[in-house]
């Protein structure tokens, strides 16, 4: 791993772990799921147990590599351009990959969410192909970590009313998420 990816990795780590504690409970048995890439959704990578029998697609190389320690999940690596400091299958070959396959959790980072203007990034092929995940999932889950709250960036993503499930490291009760409320969003 690029010395900042694991410095990303190591910032706010207990928080990422609770995040990714959550998010394994949607996965069952069996399952065919989409990880995203990004440091949570390492997490959440690390965190499916290994004797779990499930197919895993990703474009994240970081994801893919940690899953290939796991006997028992089949690894689909989404190809297309990579991009070297995303670590991460970027472009038209990745997206056009994306439109063949439907799975039934999409599990999604983001740089930006605000409840009002929705995912944001700063990076237009990423947000491409967060997209084509999205248009790919039968529920799609968005892993963030609090600090990502009420911010946003230049590219949106999608309405906050895209996403089915945002799970934080927070009690989903806890006041930062009160704006999200009014919205068609399940909050863990």
């Amino acid at each position: 791993m690029v010395p900042l990816l694991w410095a990303l990795l190591i910032i706010l780590q207990k928080e990422k772990s609770v995040i990714a504690e959550k998010a394994v409970r949607f996965i069952k048995e069996g399952s065919v799921i989409f990880i995203d890439g990004g440091t949570t959704c390492l997490e959440l990578a690390r965190a499916i147990p290994s004797k779990m029998q499930l197919t895993c697609f990703t474009h994240s190389l970081p994801v893919a590599l940690e899953l290939l320690n796991k006997a028992n999940i089949e690894v689909i690596f989404v190809g297309g351009q990579l991009s070297k400091d995303a670590q991460m299958a970027i472009g038209a070959s990745t997206v056009y990959n994306l439109s063949q396959i439907k799975v039934d959790y999409g599990f999604i980072g983001t740089g930006y969410v605000d409840s009002a203007f929705g995912l944001t990034e700063f990076d237009w092929d990423i947000v491409q192909v967060k997209k084509a995940v999205m248009d790919a999932s039968k529920k799609t889950v968005l892993l963030c970590i609090s600090e990502k709250l009420n911010s946003q960036h230049r590219y949106k993503t999608c309405d906050i009313n895209a996403v089915n499930i945002m799970i934080t490291e927070l009690n989903p009760e806890n006041k930062q998420l009160d704006s999200f409320r009014n919205h068609d969003i399940h909050l863990l």
